[in-house]
């Protein structure tokens, strides 16, 4: 398991990477999977809303949690059968 602590700012999307997790389950393309979560802070001025809502995507999912007003916790899960994520 590889873990980034380093905070990253991703500027196009105005979200603030606080970690990131990556493992391999099995062998990466002969059956195995690599996996990814990332958790950041993300800046949404348009969304006035506190509570939870999700995504689902081809090979994962997003979650976004507020607790405060434009703000949300950004929670992203995602897997891949044929590559390992750098």
């Amino acid at each position: 398991m590889r873990i980034q602590k380093v905070p990253n700012m991703i500027w196009d999307e105005k979200r603030l990477c606080l970690t990131r997790l990556r493992w391999e389950r099995g062998p990466v393309g002969f059956g195995g999977t690599s996996n990814k979560v990332s958790i950041s802070i993300q800046l949404k001025p348009q969304d006035l809303w506190v509570g939870a809502f999700w995504k689902r995507s081809e090979g994962g999912w997003t979650v976004w949690i507020c607790l405060l007003p434009c703000l949300p916790i950004r929670i992203h899960w995602v897997k891949s059968y044929g590559g390992i994520y750098p």
